[in-house]
């Protein structure tokens, strides 16, 4: 029922109001509006003051309405809790000629309490942390759970996916639940089965609501199952052989300093190439450099390399050779203490 005032001869009331669209994490600012129109007319009443008082919150604003009868106030959130703004009427008891605004500040970073897993044996790691490797053509489980008490809970979770692929070219034929479509997140986390059969790289995103921002990008790297071999290229640093399990073959190297890193391949290689392509943003000093594919005119090549960067601990390569395009191996430099 609308609330009504009397402003000199003419009455104007409150009509329809804009609430909160999302709950805002400390530091960002939501907007509020109520619309205030003549009664007899249902025009709008501009120039009517409307009182905005937030608890918890600063003190009163005073904000005019404008030509379209709408008065607007930006609440910012200070502090985690339940929020309520009332809007009143210049000179009536806000009781009967006033709205009242409900909905939860929280504190920042919501997404930090978000976890992924890629299927049920590998390990769980922070969302957008780490580069997850499904393999094709199996499906693969995509779980996501939360910390408990994390204000995650309860929401409408989708999951969404980007990059400079798009699902098709990736060779991504199913995911269910769809991409885009909502459920409810509870304790026992929520999972989606894909499948793929090309392959390449691209990211995970979530989308929350009532929570303005999404989360961070998972980035994912989608490529074929290992076939079985005996003859597998082999990785050495310093002439010691690196440890492979899998699709993956970890070398730990320092910090700061220049070290030999080599391949040895088998027959079939010979005269055969390896392309290395950077998974992340920031790479090694490599010698030769890696902006072409190399050729294995010998059965073993070496390069020396160098980690400079201060406050990474991993650089993640992976690597096509010639010989079996359909298949890529994953290179991680693990800097050593």
């Amino acid at each position: 029922m609308s609330q009504q005032k009397q402003t000199g001869p003419k009455a104007v009331v409150i009509g329809k109001v804009r609430e909160a669209t999302f709950d805002p994490q400390i530091g960002e600012s939501v907007w509020l509006e109520v619309e205030v129109l003549a009664s007899d007319t249902r025009s709008a009443a501009s120039d009517i003051a409307v009182f905005f008082t937030a608890e918890p919150g600063p003190e009163t604003v005073r904000v005019k309405t404008d030509g379209n009868g709408k008065a607007r106030f930006a609440y910012t959130a200070t502090q985690a809790g339940n929020v309520e703004v009332i809007a009143t009427l210049e000179g009536i008891d806000s009781k009967t000629a006033s709205h009242t605004f409900r909905f939860k500040a929280l504190k920042a970073g919501v997404w930090d309490a978000a976890r992924i897993q890629l299927n049920a044996d590998e390990s769980i790691t922070p969302w957008g942390e780490k580069t997850l490797f499904p393999r094709t053509p199996q499906a693969h489980t995509i779980k996501l759970s939360v910390e408990a008490g994390s204000p995650l809970l309860g929401r409408n979770i989708c999951l969404g996916l980007t990059g400079d692929s798009s699902p098709s070219e990736l060779g991504i034929t199913s995911v269910q639940p769809a991409l885009g479509v909502n459920r409810t997140l509870t304790a026992d986390g929520l999972s989606w089965v894909i499948t793929g059969t090309i392959g390449g790289a691209y990211n995970l995103r979530l989308e929350a609501s009532r929570i303005l921002k999404q989360s961070p990008d998972n980035p994912m790297s989608l490529g074929p199952a290992l076939e079985p071999s005996d003859e597998l290229p082999v990785y050495r640093v310093r002439g010691q052989e690196c440890e492979t399990v899998g699709i993956e073959t970890v070398v730990k190297i320092p910090l700061g300093s220049r070290v030999e890193f080599s391949i040895s391949v088998p027959p079939k290689c010979l005269n055969e190439t390896v392309l290395f392509q950077l998974l992340g943003e920031r790479g090694m000093d490599f010698s030769p450099g890696l902006n072409v594919p190399h050729t294995f005119s010998e059965l073993t090549k070496v390069w020396t390399v160098m980690a400079s960067i201060w406050g990474l601990e991993e650089y993640i390569y992976q690597l096509t050779y010639s010989a079996s395009p359909n298949f890529q191996h994953l290179l991680k430099f693990v800097i050593e203490d």
